[in-house]
């Protein structure tokens, strides 16, 4: 009897409907996941640039900091916005609500995305939106 409860599971799982639902990865993409994104986003990057600010104000910053900056981003800009070394920038004047639809058009537009995670979709979209000068 209890042989017969496990095949009796085992058939119930391969014959499910949700096991065999097509999962496309930008699924449950909305407004609240973008402007978590972007919140996200400008708040790490605001404090790495002030981490780097504090470096230059208060001691000078390890040779393997200064390696690692100068081959991974290169010269530093001596004002920039929060997510400049993310690869986008943000336009002041623009709500937010303007650039997350947006960034849904972007997404929803572009046939790569479709093969991407969403924070991967969400990311390029920024960087083809909004790249910084």
């Amino acid at each position: 009897m209890k042989n017969l409860a496990h095949i009796f599971t085992i058939i119930a799982c391969l014959f499910s409907p949700a096991l065999f639902a097509e999962n496309t990865n930008n699924d449950g993409l909305d407004n609240a996941y973008i402007a978590g994104f972007l919140a996200g986003a400008q708040l790490t990057d605001n404090v790495i640039v002030k981490q780097f600010d504090s470096y230059t104000d208060n001691e000078e910053p390890s040779d393997f900091f200064k390696r690692a900056f100068k081959t991974r981003v290169g010269k530093r800009q001596p004002s920039v916005p929060a997510t400049y070394y993310a690869g986008f920038c943000l336009p002041q004047n623009t709500s937010e609500e303007v650039i997350i639809d947006a960034i849904l058009t972007e997404v929803e537009n572009a046939s790569s995305s479709q093969d991407l995670e969403k924070a991967s979709a969400v990311y390029l979209a920024l960087r083809n939106l909004y790249p910084c000068q």
